[in-house]
């Protein structure tokens, strides 16, 4: 895709996560390197190191060694009871939301053998967890948002408590804010600086079935069941404002974001959408081999599918580069930009489209307000121009 503007050809690309520079493509789909399934339901995984850790029902916390992501290896598994729902990672430990078993803790420091080291329940149904310092954050159904002091992870001490109608069963903290997928009750925001006592500060409802949530920045992503993905400004968590939604068909059950893209598992497969503009996200990328897909991931060039009854899928991910632009000054200099995403790209040119002869420019870019910028002398004759990774 190209657009013209002063003599100057602009090239709206994709970039692959990958040293190749890619093909010229509004639109690209991640490709499944790695499968593993045992027959089991996953519905959660982190990520740490060289090892992939799954929240596998009622087989429990599955580990595997995922050096080699085109050959995924289970390690081991351990089961203690309950459905094991969602899980996140935390230095040597993996917390596990066990549903009505409540919450697990496990020592993984050896990942061939995780030891259960601390156990909680304390009502509710334990769908998914999160960890920001010595607290773990449980999204607990119908008990709402519970609150664990994790200190000392042998013995988690249920610390502070609430709900305000619906059923938690997502949950993500940022700052001294934990952010609350309530299903139909919607968003929920509580401010929990001071764990013991969270208070609810913002609630809003968009319809739909909030399943899942992710927090970057300013902006809180919602996996909203049949709605699908739908974003807030949250930089006043008082008052939660809707910014944009998409839908493209399923079921989103989780999401997570990394620079400019929000990566949805939805029943129909992984979805990623551009959020650059958080007003108008826009599909740039879709994978389905079954699923339904509850949960992932996303690391470097890859992402981990917890992929439902499907199993674990690792994708290599075709990550579309953000929008360039290119605008002639008045001091006769060409300004290129770009949003600032988490990933170093770099910016090339060319004479002709047909040419291979891509040349990276070796200007330093710099960052004013949410951009990077690089300023060129004007071109005396058409060039082309797009951003590659790294």
């Amino acid at each position: 895709m190209k657009q013209k503007r002063n003599g100057l050809l602009a090239l709206l690309t994709v970039a692959l996560l990958s040293i190749t520079p890619t093909p010229l493509l509004a639109q690209t789909n991640p490709v499944s390197v790695g499968h593993f399934s045992n027959g089991a339901f996953v519905y959660g995984v982190a990520i740490s190191g060289n090892y992939a850790f799954l929240a596998d029902d009622l087989n429990g916390l599955d580990i595997f060694n995922i050096s080699n992501p085109t050959n995924p290896i289970a390690i081991t598994h351990t089961n203690n009871g309950g459905y094991a729902y969602g899980l996140v990672v935390s230095g040597n430990y993996a917390y596990l939301a066990n549903y009505d078993d409540g919450l697990r803790i496990y020592n993984i420091s050896n990942p061939a053998n995780p030891t259960n080291v601390g156990h909680a329940y304390d009502a509710g149904y334990a769908n998914n967890v999160a960890v920001a310092g010595h607290y773990a954050y449980l999204a607990n159904d119908i008990d709402g948002l519970r609150i664990y002091d994790v200190s000392n992870p042998a013995n988690p001490v249920s610390v502070g408590q609430i709900h305000d109608a619906g059923a938690a069963t997502g949950v993500a903290v940022a700052g001294h804010y934990a952010y609350l997928a309530n299903g139909n009750d919607g968003l929920r925001i509580y401010d929990v600086s001071n764990p013991a006592n969270p208070v609810n500060v913002g609630a809003t409802n968009n319809n739909g079935f909030a399943y899942g949530i992710a927090v970057s920045g300013n902006y809180a992503y919602l996996a909203n069941g049949g709605n699908g993905l739908v974003i807030y400004d949250v930089s006043n968590p008082a008052n939660p404002a809707y910014l944009g939604s998409i839908d493209s068909g399923g079921q989103a059950n989780g999401v997570t974001v990394s620079g400019n893209f929000a990566f949805l598992a939805k029943d129909a497969g992984l979805r990623i959408y551009d959020v650059s503009d958080p007003a108008n996200p826009v599909n740039v990328g879709h994978v389905n081999d079954g699923g339904p897909a509850e949960n992932l991931a996303i690391v470097g060039n890859y992402g981990y599918l917890a992929n439902g009854a499907d199993g674990f899928r690792i994708y290599s991910l075709n990550v579309p580069s953000p929008r360039l632009s290119l605008l002639n000054t008045s001091t006769n200099t060409t300004l290129l930009s770009w949003p600032t995403p988490t990933l170093p790209f770099s910016v090339q040119k060319c004479s002709t489209l047909q040419s291979s002869n891509w040349v990276t420019l070796t200007n330093v870019s710099t960052t004013v307000g949410s951009q990077n910028q690089v300023v060129l002398p004007r071109p005396t004759s058409n060039q082309l121009f797009r951003l590659t990774y790294p």
